[in-house]
């Protein structure tokens, strides 16, 4: 009887782990199916949750000064704005000589988007941490629309998303005070109506989603990204000369409906002439910029032209991140299911071109121009955001195609991969917060009294030009968004097969 219980156990033992097997196997292979749904919600789910927690810790529960770095001189942002608000009056100067001038309304980088009427209930560091998950849930959103239209398994979906959302690029920039770069969510956004109009660039419907999504940039004060996006969207045009006319006139309507940002800059900066600052030095320095976690006190990078902190070449992801996008995106696969609606090799001539211009001083010649909007980056480092973003998408879409012919073992070690950059980037994360940093260094050295400098609305009697120049510009843009909406509605195709696709 002993020696029939005991086959008897291990064959119970045994059919377990062959079911617990199969049931892994199979969770794992639903994971890497293109037409899996339930896993996709899953993983989008995972992605929000992980979002939300991340800017929530990042921004507290500590409280924050804002004294530091560039921050004090949004924290004078965010005052204004809540005094405008609290007052009824519209903040067309500051009592502040803030960027060279106290033109409130000319700063193209103030955070003017709807949502800033929070301000009279929260402070600003509420706000700081609403706004920065809110937009990462924008950024959010556009990658589950890129993962339907391109029906991307749930693996596929969490890669994008986890590398997109969470590397250095974004978390260095809001450590430091860039808070305007928390446009980088619109991203994905821009990279799917860039798509669409290059499968249909006849339909100019599709021309007023990319200047909705321009204007957008410039709404939440993301004029530099703005800059970037039109590069890349130029240089798109003439790698493909049948593109030139729906994005030359996706990006002049884009233009006039950020026009409230561009006419009042253009009128206080247009004088101003700043030297180009510098790119990568070397590719070795690109390199370490997305392999390795750096902290903030990692010495300045000295150049001939600069001296810039790290935060200015940071863009972490880790290796097998970087492998990842490398392989996937620059390796012909030269399978059948390859061959989609994405004209890759567009898009790589333009994110090569970007990543080009961010190195050394390949930008300076256009940089040192008298060209308006392009002549004012003068560190062109940031251009490879957008580069990184564009590869990363056709990295993401080519490993979708071939994910499924991968064995049971290559996807257990796709995920375990998955869960190391994860963690990296957490780790990544913590070592910028806010909080960390003001402990730890102090108020900014870049105004005297960092710590407690405060700006106000002030009421200037002259100034005539600029206040003409801003109630025309805001008029035109606020006329020519009303209008590009009701365009857009009434060429909007009556019946669609392919809703996700319109």
């Amino acid at each position: 009887m002993n020696t029939t219980l005991i086959e008897k156990i291990h064959r119970f033992l045994a059919d377990g782990g062959q079911r617990l097997s199969r049931g892994f196997r199979t969770t794992l292979s639903s994971l890497f199916t293109s037409p899996s749904t339930a896993p996709r919600y899953l993983a989008i789910s995972l992605l929000v949750v992980a979002g939300l927690l991340h800017w929530r810790a990042f921004f507290g529960p500590e409280p924050l000064a804002f004294d530091f770095e560039d921050w004090p001189k949004e924290r004078c942002y965010l005052n204004i704005l809540r005094e405008a608000i609290t007052t009824h009056t519209v903040p067309l100067h500051m009592d502040a000589n803030l960027q060279m001038t106290q033109r409130f309304l000319a700063l193209p980088e103030t955070m003017l988007a709807p949502h800033f009427v929070l301000l009279k209930w929260m402070t600003n560091q509420q706000f700081v941490a609403f706004h920065s998950g809110l937009m990462c849930l924008i950024g959010l959103a556009g990658c589950w629309i890129l993962a339907r239209r391109y029906d991307w398994s749930a693996f596929t979906l969490l890669v994008f998303g986890s590398i997109f959302s969470f590397n250095g690029f974004i978390t260095c920039r809001l450590a430091v005070g860039h808070f305007m770069w928390a446009g980088y969510y619109f991203f994905p956004w821009m990279l799917l109506a860039t798509l669409r109009l290059m499968n249909e660039p006849r339909i100019v419907r599709r021309w007023l989603e990319l200047s909705v999504v321009v204007f957008s940039l410039f709404l939440t004060g993301s004029f530099h990204l703005a800059v970037w996006w039109m590069l890349f969207l130029g240089v798109l045009a003439l790698a493909r000369p049948k593109l030139l006319l729906p994005i030359g006139a996706a990006l002049a309507l884009g233009g006039v409906l950020g026009l409230f940002r561009i006419a009042p800059a253009a009128i206080t900066f247009g004088g101003v002439h700043r030297e180009f600052g510098t790119g990568y030095p070397d590719l070795l320095l690109l390199w370490r910029a997305f392999v390795s976690p750096l902290i903030y006190d990692t010495p300045f990078v000295q150049t001939s032209t600069a001296a810039l902190g790290w935060w200015e070449f940071d863009h972490f992801v880790g290796l097998p991140a970087v492998l990842f996008v490398l392989w996937f995106a620059l390796k012909p696969l030269n399978i059948a299911s390859d061959n989609d609606d994405v004209d890759y090799s567009a898009l790589l001539v333009a994110a090569g071109t970007l990543a080009i211009f961010s190195l050394s001083r390949f930008y300076a010649p256009i940089a040192n121009a008298p060209l308006p909007l392009f002549n004012a980056e003068r560190v062109s480092t940031r251009f490879i955001s957008v580069a990184f973003v564009v590869l990363l998408f056709c990295a993401a879409q080519r490993f979708n195609r071939y994910a499924t012919r991968l064995s049971a073992g290559w996807q257990a070690l796709a995920v375990g991969l998955l869960f190391q950059t994860g963690i990296e980037l957490a780790g990544h994360s913590a070592a910028w917060r806010p909080a960390l940093l003001e402990a730890t260094h102090g108020p900014s050295t870049y105004w005297e009294n960092s710590a407690t400098m405060s700006a106000h609305i002030a009421h200037f009697a002259m100034e005539s030009k600029y206040k003409l120049v801003v109630a025309a510009s805001w008029a035109i843009s606020g006329l020519t968004l009303f209008s590009a909406f009701i365009a857009w509605l009434r060429l909007r195709p009556a019946n669609s097969t392919k809703p996700v696709a319109t």
